[in-house]
């Protein structure tokens, strides 16, 4: 009985309001999004910026004072400053990469659990995965400074002019698209479980002892068992960290399988999470 109506209302070129669009009909309708997506990412960073005195100068010096910390902690008391011929734009490129990472990783995930943002989709016909996209951008803009202080720094501290600098917006777009990715997974379940974010952000300062941010991996890790060096030399925010470094510093080792793995890891966990936002489009929520 349900397949013939169903057939019946086809014939008229009509269709059931509970039933999802075809999952490319509804990447294309995300697409068609993209002017929402970068006004709202712009807004949240103008009321962001709104909140500080110093707005979004704060992009930049979060970083550096975060930087000035880990070298005394850990660069001259713990002794990781021996992981690198020029340990200072080691770790600032470490600590600007993962700052980038977490936030976008992060703020994704729980880009939905607010309700002014799930009354914007309940209330329009803006596609949900928009809201976590925009939030993505929302973290790419404000990281362009961040960026771009990175090629000063390296002056300053006396890295070598390099051809490779050019694949700095790369790597930045790669970071943050990978942290999104992540971010993507979880943005569901955190909607419905606003707990989980506890346990996400405590996985996340474990991730962050062990990514490499203030030592190197390769040297740390080398004795550790083949399985072990496996993990930690696949880990996607440990290769995005030594990618960006590998721009600037001629002694980080970085391996073309490694960025093949971070990409096609990307774009694997994109598609899972694109594919639950769009099978649950009429549930979420």
């Amino acid at each position: 009985m349900a397949e013939s109506v169903n057939k019946d209302l086809a014939s008229l070129g009509l269709k059931r309001i509970d039933q999802p669009p075809a999952f490319s009909q509804y990447l294309k309708s995300v697409w068609k999004s993209r002017e929402f997506i970068l006004r709202y990412g712009i807004a949240k960073i103008k009321g962001g910026a709104a909140e500080n005195n110093l707005g979004l100068i704060w992009e930049v010096l979060d970083p550096l004072l975060l930087s000035l910390a880990y070298y005394f902690v850990f660069g001259l008391i713990l002794g990781t400053e021996r992981d690198s011929s020029n340990f200072p734009m080691f770790l600032i490129a470490g600590v600007m990469t993962w700052k980038l990472f977490q936030s976008t990783l992060i703020n994704t995930a729980k880009s939905l659990s607010r309700n002014r943002e799930q009354n914007i989709v309940h209330a329009s016909s803006i596609p949900q995965l928009a809201i976590p996209i925009a939030t993505a951008v929302q973290w790419s803009i404000k990281s362009i400074p961040v960026m771009l202080l990175l090629y000063p720094a390296s002056l300053l501290l006396g890295a070598p002019i390099s051809a490779k600098w050019i694949y700095l917006p790369v790597v930045f777009a790669l970071t943050s698209f990978s942290a999104f990715s992540l971010g993507l997974i979880f943005v569901r379940l955190i909607s419905r479980i606003p707990d989980l974010m506890n346990l996400i952000q405590v996985t996340m300062r474990m991730m962050f002892f062990m990514t490499g941010v203030f030592f190197s991996v390769n040297i740390r890790f080398e004795s550790a068992p083949d399985w072990v060096q496996t993990i930690v030399l696949h880990n996607p925010s440990a290769v995005l960290l030594n990618l960006c470094r590998s721009i600037f510093l001629n002694d980080i080792p970085i391996e073309t399988s490694q960025i093949i793995w971070v990409i096609g890891f990307s774009l694997a966990i994109f598609i899972i999470g694109s594919f639950n936002f769009w099978r649950d489009e009429r549930k979420h929520g």
